[in-house]
């Protein structure tokens, strides 16, 4: 007869496989960028300026902040955010809240993903499922975070949508202070 294994070890084992996997999905795309042509490179520079007037926006910023000194989503997880389901309360709640619905009004054909993190890098709000709630491990955030604007060095499939994309970050600030980042995905159609 074989015993369960009590929960938390279930989700740390579930969180190793989550890492391993990601980790040994993405090792070929990030060792396989595709340089940026000059229009895709003009097309990022144009959307740079763009993200950096939306993370002047106020839904933005009372969003950023409002998240970073609420600590995220109540009790989330890197580990239960991946087996939520896209209908979930809590992922709905990224989409549809007022920042939510800022973000979804600027996907369009040129920027495929735009998504906002409090200063911790927890997810606040994006125009659809994230692959992940937290990113202070990743160069969209740990750059931007520092108050400069961060471009990826070279075309790669995006992790949530599968487009080719170049991703872009801003800092997004309440006078001097950082309180979050805004990130994008621009197309590299």
């Amino acid at each position: 007869m074989q015993t369960a294994l009590p929960l938390a070890t279930r989700r740390v084992a579930l969180a190793c496989s989550v890492a391993l996997l990601t980790s040994v999905a993405m090792a070929p795309a990030l060792a396989q960028f595709t340089p940026i042509t000059p229009p895709i490179q003009a097309k990022v520079d144009k959307y740079k300026l763009e993200l950096a007037k939306w993370a002047a926006n106020p839904v933005v910023v009372r969003a950023a902040k409002a998240s970073s000194a609420a600590g995220g989503i109540a009790g989330m997880t890197a580990v239960k955010w991946t087996e939520l389901d896209d209908k979930s309360p809590e992922v709905q709640r990224t989409i549809t809240s007022e920042a939510g619905k800022f973000v979804d009004a600027l996907d369009g054909p040129d920027v495929n993903k735009v998504v906002i993190r409090d200063k911790h890098g927890n997810l606040v709000a994006a125009n659809t499922k994230v692959v992940l709630y937290n990113v202070t491990h990743r160069p969209v955030f740990k750059t931007a975070i520092t108050g400069a604007a961060w471009q990826q060095e070279g075309v790669q499939k995006d992790v949530t949508t599968q487009l080719p994309s170049v991703q872009i970050a801003v800092p997004i600030k309440d006078g001097s202070e950082i309180v979050g980042v805004i990130h994008a995905s621009v197309s590299a159609k």
